[in-house]
């Protein structure tokens, strides 16, 4: 038990110190701005809140060939969309006892 603790106790403090040998610096960067034109009159003025909003434009089609091919094809077949929503999750915890808990799971859905 004691070996395994100086062992952990090791590899932590070589880890520190290899990053900090190998750090380098980290300019702070300044906000970007948003790219929108000023407002000509106070009603065109747009609030962050506001461009959550807006409708998002179309994602481009995967390539011109299968919009080319789906052209003739009848208006349900061409005009409908299939969206895929990836997504994954990872839980750790670790117990006094020294226990673990470790899942990680993926799933998602089709639109």
């Amino acid at each position: 038990m004691k070996t395994t603790r100086t062992t952990a106790c090791l590899k932590t403090t070589a880890w520190i110190i290899a990053l900090a040998l190998l750090n380098t610096d980290a300019w702070a960067q300044s906000e970007p701005g948003l790219t929108l034109p000023p407002p000509a009159s106070v009603e065109e003025i747009v609030t962050p809140l506001e461009l959550s909003f807006t409708p998002k434009p179309d994602w481009p089609r995967v390539t011109e060939r299968l919009k080319d091919a789906h052209e003739d094809a009848p208006p349900f077949l061409r005009d409908s969309r299939l969206n895929l929503h990836v997504r994954s999750a990872y839980f750790f915890e670790e117990e006094f006892d020294e226990s673990k808990k470790e899942a990680w799971t993926a799933g998602g859905w089709v639109e």
